[in-house]
């Protein structure tokens, strides 16, 4: 491995370590880890860390771990959410490369293949971050929404183009990021993604398998992702643009993304006034490339919300 951001993993004798936080989620979990075992590249060991579920999951993950010597299982005391799992997934392992699987998805069988291939290119100096192509699907109907193409090319917002499953890290990019623990601790439920990718970012080249490669499959069970366009949902984005924004000042094109993207979450819940404001001061901090791509992502969901709010939910 040339890549300067792929440290040596010492003791470890494997290249890839997968983490899937889980909590009450039996079945849904099993499939995962069913889709890791299916991958093509086989230089991977596994850590499902169980954020102290209460319904008998953890006795039968224990079960899976105890007939696979590939698999390692950690076992929360008390629920920290999936930034705390996935932290401690990543403290319980040693490979130079980390992906991480939420619980309830699925990656295709030549993932990790296409993308270790990437990131440990010669030509892949400064990448640190791997991601890929997804889609959405309701396991209720099978209906599968379209597929999902992260683009860094600057035309759409990069902090809302991929998900927690996606991701291949260096491990030496992902520690000097901080790891999966945002600064102060804080678990920034509907967010993480956004704040792990301008974390990782700061530093780290991001590089993209344009192939679909993982299903995200939306369940009646609880998900993180139910609280999108609420009011904590809102807060949080308040809450995470004062963490991030002060070392956001030699990126402002990061920095107007992420008002935007503040904004956005204010005009889901009707709130015009806040989410109009965060987008003005997007696009004043931009500039003019930016400030132009900015409006032509969220305009058409700005007039939307506001006429969704003026007229079916009363104005604020």
């Amino acid at each position: 491995m040339t890549n300067p951001n792929v440290a040596s993993g010492g003791a470890a004798d494997h290249a890839v370590d997968v983490i899937i936080p889980t909590r009450n989620r039996w079945e849904l979990t099993r499939d995962a880890i069913e889709s890791v075992r299916a991958q093509t590249y086989a230089n991977w060991r596994l850590v499902v860390v169980d954020d102290a579920s209460d319904d008998g999951s953890t006795e039968r993950l224990a079960t899976i771990a105890a007939a696979d010597d590939r698999i390692t299982l950690v076992r929360q005391p008390v629920q920290g959410g999936s930034n705390a799992a996935r932290q401690a997934g990543l403290d319980a392992s040693t490979a130079p490369l980390v992906a991480t699987l939420d619980s309830d998805d699925l990656w295709r069988p030549a993932k990790l293949e296409r993308q270790v291939r990437l990131l440990c290119d010669p030509e892949s100096n400064g990448t640190g971050l791997v991601v890929c192509w997804h889609e959405y699907e309701r396991i209720e109907d099978r209906h599968r929404g379209s597929v999902q193409r992260p683009s860094f090319d600057g035309r759409v917002n990069p902090l809302t183009s991929y998900n927690m499953s996606t991701p291949l890290v260096a491990r030496a990019a992902l520690e000097a990021a901080g790891g999966f623990t945002a600064p102060g601790g804080a678990w920034f439920r509907t967010s993480e993604h956004v704040d792990l990718f301008v974390r990782l970012t700061a530093q780290a080249a991001v590089a993209v398998v344009p192939e679909m490669l993982v299903e995200c499959r939306h369940h009646r069970g609880t998900r993180n992702s139910d609280a999108q366009g609420t009011q904590q949902a809102a807060a949080e984005a308040v809450a995470l643009l004062a963490t991030l924004e002060p070392g956001l000042s030699d990126r402002p094109r990061i920095r107007a993304w992420l008002r935007a993207w503040v904004g956005a979450r204010h005009l889901a819940i009707g709130d015009r006034r806040a989410g109009i404001s965060y987008l003005r001061s997007a696009c004043a901090a931009a500039d003019l490339r930016t400030a132009a791509r900015v409006l032509r992502a969220y305009g058409p969901f700005t007039v939307k919300q506001v006429v969704r709010s003026a007229f079916g939910r009363g104005a604020r």
